[in-house]
C-alpha cells in the first residue's frame, strides 16, 4: 500500500481576458432574418440570380399568410441570402410595374430523384431584400 505524501497547498489565480473570439450569447455562425410574408395577393414573379435576373413565374395562386418567418441562414458557408428580388403583378401584363416590386423567399423542396421544386413562396413588400431585418442577440 503507497503512503499518500504531504504537499503545501498552493493556491492559483488566472485572469479572465476577453478576445475577439469569444461571444457573450448568440451563434455566430448562423443568422435567423424576419421575413413577413404581406405583400398583397396576385401573381408572383422573382427574378432568378442563378439565371442571369431572368423572371420566374412563380403562380398565381399567391397570397399573403401574414406570419412572421424565423428565416435561419449559415453566415459561415458564404452563400447568398435565400431571398429574391420579385414582383407580385397586380394588372396581369406579366412584368413589373411601379409600386409591385416585393421580397421573395421561396421554400423549396427536393424530389426523390434530386429534383428541386418550389413548396411554398411567400413575398414580403420590400424596396430590396437588403430590408429585411435580422434578429438582433
Amino acid at each position: 500500500m503507497d503512503k499518500m505524501m504531504w504537499c503545501k497547498p498552493e493556491m492559483n489565480e488566472f485572469a479572465f481576458a476577453a478576445n475577439e473570439y469569444v461571444a457573450a450569447c448568440g451563434d455566430i455562425t448562423s443568422r435567423i432574418y424576419n421575413f413577413i410574408c404581406n405583400a398583397a395577393a396576385g401573381t408572383l414573379y422573382y427574378y432568378d440570380r442563378d439565371n442571369n435576373n431572368q423572371q420566374e413565374y412563380l403562380g398565381s395562386y399567391y397570397h399573403p399568410c401574414k406570419r412572421t418567418h424565423k428565416v435561419e441562414v449559415d453566415v459561415g458557408s458564404g452563400e447568398e441570402l435565400p431571398f429574391y428580388e420579385g414582383f407580385v403583378d397586380y394588372n396581369k401584363n406579366e412584368r413589373e410595374n411601379d409600386d409591385e416590386h416585393v421580397a421573395v423567399w421561396i421554400e423549396w423542396g427536393t424530389r426523390l430523384w434530386g429534383e428541386k421544386y418550389v413548396k411554398n413562396a411567400h413575398a414580403m413588400k420590400a424596396l430590396s431584400i437588403t430590408e429585411i431585418e435580422a434578429d438582433k442577440s
